[in-house]
């Protein structure tokens, strides 16, 4: 699914469905969370994040604008991964 708000990125993977797209706000938290959650899993960590604490971060960042500092990546609609820039 392309969206208004995809982005071409040069010599991006060839992953069937695989979008890269700009930060939507708060609508894109719940899968935020889920991906930095099961990063954390996956590498062992013991901490957690949660939706009240990203949403606090994402309300007090410095020197980011999350509207044209992040890259967010779907294959076929779902959230896989996401980048912030700082």
């Amino acid at each position: 699914m392309i969206t208004f708000d995809a982005l071409e990125i040069p010599d991006r993977p060839a992953v069937p469905g695989l979008v890269f797209r700009r930060f939507r706000g708060e609508s894109d938290y719940a899968d935020m969370v889920r991906i930095a959650n099961d990063r954390a899993t996956a590498n062992g960590d013991d901490w957690v994040v949660t939706l009240e604490e990203l949403r606090h971060e994402y309300a007090h960042l410095t020197n980011c604008d999350p509207a044209t500092d992040m890259i967010m990546a779907e294959v076929d609609g779902q959230m896989v991964g996401y980048w912030r820039g700082r």
